[in-house]
C-alpha cells in the first residue's frame, strides 16, 4: 500500500507541475536578426526614426503593448534632445500596438524633439523596451 500512495503522490506532483508550466504566461520579445533600422526624416523641429520590428508573442491571448526606444548616442552626437523616445504606429497617433499569437511584424515610428545636428550616429535598430499593457 505505500508504494501505491508514493506512486500517487508523484503523480499528483506532476500533474501540478504540468499545470503550472503551462498557465504561465511567457515572454514577448523582439527578433533581432528579423528587424531593422529603415530610415529617419526631419520635419518642423521633429525627428521621426523609422524601424520594422518583429515581435514574437507566445502566449495564446491577444497581448496589448507599447514600446520605447532608447537612443542615448543619437542624444550625445547631437540629433536628439532626449535619449528616450515614444513607439508610435505608422498613423503617428496610435502609441498601443496589439499582438496575436506568434510573430507581428509591425511599422515603429519613434518620434524626438531636434537637437540641432541632422545626422544619425548609426543605422543599428536601438535598443527597444517591451511595456505590457493591460
Amino acid at each position: 500500500m505505500y508504494m501505491k500512495q508514493k506512486r500517487l503522490i508523484i503523480l499528483v506532483l506532476s500533474f501540478m507541475v504540468l499545470c503550472f508550466c503551462s498557465c504561465q504566461k511567457r515572454e514577448i520579445s523582439i527578433d533581432g536578426k528579423e528587424s531593422f533600422y529603415s530610415g529617419f526624416e526631419i520635419e518642423n523641429d521633429k525627428v521621426y526614426i523609422y524601424c520594422n520590428v518583429l515581435i514574437k508573442n507566445p502566449n495564446k491571448d491577444v497581448a496589448k503593448i507599447a514600446l520605447s526606444g532608447i537612443f542615448e548616442n543619437d542624444a550625445k552626437n547631437g540629433l536628439l534632445k532626449e535619449t528616450m523616445l515614444t513607439g508610435y504606429a505608422s498613423d503617428l497617433e496610435t502609441t498601443e500596438f496589439n499582438l496575436e499569437n506568434g510573430d507581428n511584424r509591425i511599422e515603429v515610428v519613434f518620434i524626438g524633439d531636434y537637437a540641432g545636428k541632422s545626422q544619425k550616429y548609426d543605422r543599428l535598430l536601438p535598443q527597444i523596451k517591451i511595456s505590457e499593457l493591460q
